[in-house]
């Protein structure tokens, strides 16, 4: 970190090579997330296909900025659940994701793949910065 004096301010300056933690890495930092990089294919995958559905269901926050979707409209977006899995109905859209979904509300994606009840449409996965990241894609079959 270097500092210089401008006219009256002062001004501090981050060393692009230093190894405090603190520090910024732009390739990581400024940029997207792999899970934002993830939700927007599935957004584009969802909007470039024409799939049709009559709600769409989801866990990751991100996702509805990737589609455009209101987040506070019940009509046609809820928050992926145990709950509303039992009462989807058909071309119901479910988005499963493997950091949400799981940690916010512990469904496991064998949960998904095991019922009948639901057909799988895209899955989306790569593993970067030490971890999976996994968009799936269901639909409610009738």
């Amino acid at each position: 970190i270097s500092a210089c004096l401008v006219g009256s301010e002062m001004c501090i300056r981050d060393s692009p090579i230093t190894s405090n933690p603190a520090a910024v890495d732009w390739n990581k930092d400024m940029n997207l997330s792999p899970p934002q990089i993830y939700a927007n294919k599935t957004a584009d995958y969802i909007q470039e296909n024409n799939i049709s559905f009559q709600r769409i269901y989801f866990a990751d926050p991100y996702l509805a900025e990737s589609l455009d979707i209101d987040p506070f409209d019940k009509n046609n977006y809820q928050i992926l659940t145990n709950e509303v899995l039992t009462s989807a109905q058909l071309d119901d859209l479910i988005i499963w994701e493997n950091w949400h979904a799981i940690t916010d509300q512990g469904i496991e994606l064998s949960r998904m793949e095991s019922d009948p009840n639901f057909e799988e449409i895209q899955r989306f996965e790569t593993y970067e910065y030490s971890r999976a990241v996994i968009y799936v894609l269901f639909k409610k079959r009738d």
